[in-house]
Parts: C-alpha cells; structure tokens; sequence
C-alpha cells in the first residue's frame, strides 16, 4: 500500500500514486542492452517487478529514454536465460552506494489489427428442393375404462 501513496510537497497531504499493479520484490539476476546499441552488454540487479515495468539495480546508469532489451536469468551464474522484455528507462536515481536504479517500463507486444473480416457466403444446395412437410397427431389412450 505504501507504493500506491505518498505525501504532496507540503507534507500534509496524502495523494494516491500512479501505479497501476502492486510491486513484486524479487532478485533477479539479468543481463540488459541498448537496442539501438549492439556492442554493450550490461549485468544487474531486478529489484522488483510488475506486469508494466521492473526496477533495475547495476553498476552504470543510462540515460531515460533509453529503449533496453532485459534477459531474466535463471541462476546466479548468468548461464540460462529465463525470458527476455524490451523496455524503455523512465526513471534512473544514483543510490550513493556505487549503484544506479533504473524504472523500465515495459513495451508490451501489441497484436496486429486484423484486416476486414473474412465472409464466407454459404453454398446453394445441389440437392433438388423439397416440398414442405406435412405432420399429423393422433391422440390415443391405452388402457381400461372402468
């Protein structure tokens, strides 16, 4: 609840945040590079993450605007891939640690708008036309009349 409020700059008034989703803490090792970029390789830190975007942890800050592609990794050997995301840097904050944080927001896929729907008109019979059909009902009862 914590990430979904905070104070304004006068201090005395509480106002509800932009996130969208709730923040998962995790750590989450990664590799990371500019798109535009094939040469740098980067290693770090995922600190958090949501459907929308991931807190990312390294040695070395880049500018905001920055489109990035994230490799997840599986292990602290940085040898198996788990899933890799494009995202672009939103927001970068140097800790004082040695370390800068960067927000990513995601770049989520977004499908391809279908062209004009497809009709597919039905066949005519071959078959020669038949004339309706009559029904009849006949009511019966068995059993004995007492």
């Amino acid at each position: 609840m914590a990430d979904d409020m905070f104070f304004s700059a006068d201090g005395k008034t509480l106002k509800k945040g932009r996130r969208v989703t709730k923040r998962t803490p995790v750590k989450r090792l990664a590799e990371f590079w500019r798109v535009d970029d094939e040469g740098g390789l980067y290693r770090g830190l995922i600190r958090d993450l949501n459907p929308y975007g991931l807190l990312l942890e390294c040695n070395r800050g880049l500018p905001v605007d920055t489109v990035i592609q994230v490799e997840l990794k599986r292990d602290g050997s940085f040898a198996d891939p788990l899933s890799a995301v494009n995202g672009r840097i939103v927001r970068v904050v140097d800790t004082g640690r040695g370390t800068w944080q960067m927000g990513v927001q995601l770049i989520l896929a977004r499908p391809e708008p279908a062209s004009k729907p497809i009709r597919i008109e039905p066949r005519k019979s071959t078959l020669p036309e038949r004339k309706p059909t009559r029904m009849y009902s006949l009511d019966t009862m068995l059993g004995t009349e007492e």
